[in-house]
């Protein structure tokens, strides 16, 4: 069976785990792979007294192999070892097995637990793998000890050393065996499968890692810019913030910074050119946010700032209006109406030629003025815990709209 690239790239040398949570059994089976291409090596002890033969159960899972009904093979009493190599094995498979003790009359009389193992092909040579000239690409692959007796042909396969996977590097072929991989300065690791002129797999090689060079190896990576210092946001309105930084420098071996990019929560807000300050705006009123920038330039990006948290202003109240309601007599009065803007406020004030007048919830749109307190100037003004007041509304005094 031809191994699967997966397989011959992620191989377990020390052999399948074992069995999951096997049943106990009077007879003690052990199951192991073999260094023979294809064959799985079984063991086992505490054969009962009586014991005539032993007969050998096969399965795909350890619940097959425990209600297996037809076995595989029979062996003798006392022999207590017996070779999977019965040529039905497949590669990468784990099998599972189970014994029985039989008396001369093929009666049971102990069943063993059940134990598994990985049939797989042997690693059995080796080979070398010699980068070709520079700016070649090329790679050969040769044997490096003897191939198994009878070799005619090889796949040869290669991936990205580390990486998962596999691709062909060439099937069928003779050794030495030379042919290109796909990018210069790359590590590719590289094994080979031996076949006999009839396709039939002998043997596994080694895995082996080589580098086809260029002329012009890369540069090492210069060092990104320093990070940008001194950075500082300031509230400029309810949608508005403005911001300032000192320019970062070059790291000793790197180039300036050719930008920068400055960041709000986490997320790129916006990528600026070669500058020390920017505004936000459109921004949501009555709104914080964790701000930084950073500096780039082809290399990458430095480190960050100073992180600033910086809110924008509540949205002002509009539209004030007083109306006189009453005449002006000691029983009238000032209506003063506005329109709240802000949905983060926690209250509304209003101030009476600049003097805190009255503190209200912030749905409040009115309020009602005494005539002894209506001869001034109001504004409202919407207001909430750790967040800028927002700008005042429109001034309105004396006359009043009646």
């Amino acid at each position: 069976m031809e191994p699967a690239l997966w397989y011959l790239f992620s191989r377990a040398p020390d052999g399948p785990p074992p069995d999951p949570d096997p049943e106990p059994g009077d007879i003690n089976l052990s199951a192991s792979s073999s260094s023979v291409n294809l064959q799985i090596n079984l063991s086992w002890t505490d054969e009962p007294v009586g014991t005539d033969s032993v007969q050998v159960f096969r399965a795909l899972s350890a619940s097959g192999a425990a209600s297996a009904t037809t076995p595989v093979a029979t062996v003798g009493a006392g022999i207590g070892s017996w070779v999977d190599d019965t040529g039905d094995l497949d590669d990468g498979v784990t099998y599972h097995y189970r014994v029985d003790g039989l008396d001369e009359s093929s009666v049971v009389l102990a069943s063993s637990n059940t134990a598994s193992a990985v049939a797989q092909i042997a690693e059995n040579f080796s080979i070398s793998a010699t980068p070709g000239p520079e700016d070649s690409g090329e790679i050969t692959l040769d044997t490096a000890s003897s191939p198994p007796a009878g070799t005619s042909v090889y796949d040869t396969f290669f991936r990205e050393t580390g990486v998962g996977g596999g691709s062909s590097f060439g099937s069928g072929v003779t050794m030495p065996h030379t042919n290109t991989v796909p990018v210069l300065d790359q590590s590719y690791s590289f094994t080979a499968v031996a076949k006999d002129s009839g396709g039939s797999i002998l043997g596994i090689s080694n895995e082996v890692d080589a580098t086809a060079p260029s002329s012009d190896p890369p540069p090492p990576p210069k060092p990104v810019p320093e990070a940008p210092t001194n950075f500082a946001g300031t509230t400029d309105s309810s949608s508005q913030i403005d911001f300032t930084w000192t320019a970062a420098e070059a790291q000793e071996g790197g180039d300036p910074p050719t930008g920068y990019r400055l960041y709000r929560n986490g997320t790129v807000y916006a990528t600026l050119g070669n500058v020390t300050s920017h505004s936000a705006t459109g921004l949501p009123e009555g709104s914080v946010w964790e701000w930084w920038v950073v500096a780039f330039n082809a290399d990458g990006e430095s480190d960050a700032s100073n992180a600033e948290f910086v809110p924008t202003q509540l949205a002002a109240p509009t539209t004030l209006v007083g109306q006189q309601i009453g005449g002006t007599g000691s029983t009238g009065f000032v209506r003063l109406t506005w329109t709240n803007n802000s949905t983060n406020a926690a209250d509304n004030v209003i101030r009476r030629n600049g003097v805190v007048y009255q503190t209200l919830n912030a749905a409040s749109d009115q309020y009602d003025v005494p005539n002894d307190d209506a001869d001034a100037t109001f504004t409202v003004t919407a207001t909430a815990f750790s967040l800028p007041d927002s700008d005042p509304s429109n001034e309105v005094s004396p006359p009043w709209v009646e």
